[in-house]
């Protein structure tokens, strides 16, 4: 039986996976599926929320009125000269206020930069936010549009480039599924350990 609450559903079902780490990672092939499921988290969120929009996907659903933009949020459109004092300002306030930082997407986080050491560099700010955010309980967020690769692991599309690992992260896959949309939690060998369906944003 459906929650008559979609939100309440996401609330206490979704909540409490993401709060396990302060860092996330949310795998996706499907551009609506996922703006479905920040939307959610969005919507549901009641501390700040930083939201680093390199695809600019989500702005453009703001700028079509598709959806509005909450109070609490906080649109950032880094590019590589801004990206600096943009992270200084982010640090700074994980460091004093428990808030969500949301990277959507590594994607085009590596676009931003020409450099081939580009991942390392993504990669050290990656873990230098995580490693803040635990000082006041905040959370980051960080989101792909990725596929399995031959080997399974998981990789960037189109690039192919390996995505941010390491132990202490909770790793989400989204999948529409009729007008729903499957979140499965993997574990370490990339296979689902647990399956959650809540409502699709606009159903």
């Amino acid at each position: 039986m459906l929650d008559k609450n979609p939100d309440q559903d996401f609330t206490l079902r979704v909540n409490p996976i993401l709060e396990e780490f302060n860092l996330n990672s949310v795998l996706c092939s499907e551009p609506f599926v996922k703006a479905s499921f920040l939307e959610k988290i969005i919507q549901n969120s009641d501390v700040d929320l930083v939201y680093l929009d390199f695809d600019l996907l989500y702005s453009g659903f703001i700028s079509g009125g598709f959806v509005s933009k909450k109070e609490n949020v906080h649109l950032i459109r880094p590019d590589v000269d801004s990206l600096e004092d943009t992270l200084k300002v982010i640090l700074e306030k994980i460091s004093k206020e428990k808030s969500i930082v949301i990277i959507d997407s590594l994607n085009g986080f590596y676009n931003i930069f020409d450099e081939k050491d580009a991942g390392r560099l993504i990669n050290s700010y990656i873990l230098l936010l995580s490693f803040v955010a635990k000082t006041t309980g905040s959370k980051i967020i960080l989101v792909s549009m990725a596929r399995i690769n031959d080997k399974k692991s998981w990789v960037l599309m189109p690039s192919g480039r390996q995505i941010v690992t390491t132990q202490q992260m909770t790793v989400l896959q989204l999948k529409s599924q009729d007008a729903h949309i499957l979140i499965n939690l993997l574990d370490e060998e990339n296979s689902t350990k647990e399956s959650i369906k809540i409502l699709n944003y606009k159903n």
